[in-house]
């Protein structure tokens, strides 16, 4: 299977309630999803537009750069798995945007027709901010309620070091 398939998936079966909802949520039909699913149609080929509306529901631009990275990091040799790969990359980007003063905020999950649409309660954002306009932006999945983050940059980052093991929906 694809990689950056593989790891699609994983992430639409982590992040959302249901596939259906996910597909619907990225604006692709049943049969399209299945395609790519069954390999009938192969993600390596997949339209710009497509991809960009899949990633853009999983991922956020600078996540979506490293996707390539856990994808050569795979063949490489350096990770047994693409997903395993990710989230290592992941952390390892974090840390060091931490150490160079990222913000971390907490987001209140989005809701579909008063229900929740994504699997956890609660979400984490790293925001490096560079200039004015453009900022690296890594999201994580939390397995606790949003006000047990503690508030001020320094007790989130004491919090994050802390327990982000523990608290990181893989």
């Amino acid at each position: 299977m694809d990689e950056k398939l593989q790891l699609v998936l994983h992430e639409a079966h982590r992040q959302f309630k249901s596939e259906s909802v996910f597909f619907r949520v990225a604006g692709l039909t049943p049969k399209t999803w299945w395609k790519y699913k069954a390999g009938e149609t192969a993600f390596s080929n997949i339209k710009t537009s497509t991809y960009l509306s899949i990633t853009e529901n999983l991922f956020t631009p600078y996540e979506t750069m490293l996707i390539d990275e856990a994808v050569r990091a795979t063949k490489y040799h350096c990770y047994s798995d693409v997903i395993e790969a990710f989230h290592e990359i992941k952390l390892q980007h974090v840390k060091n945007m931490l150490e160079l003063r990222a913000s971390i905020e907490v987001i209140i999950p989005q809701k579909e027709e008063g229900r929740p649409i994504r699997k956890t309660s609660s979400r984490i954002r790293i925001i490096q901010e560079i200039g004015n306009v453009y900022s690296n932006i890594i999201t994580f999945e939390i397995n606790i309620p949003p006000y047990d983050v503690p508030s001020g940059h320094k007790n989130r980052l004491n919090w994050f070091n802390d327990n982000y093991k523990e608290c990181l929906v893989r």
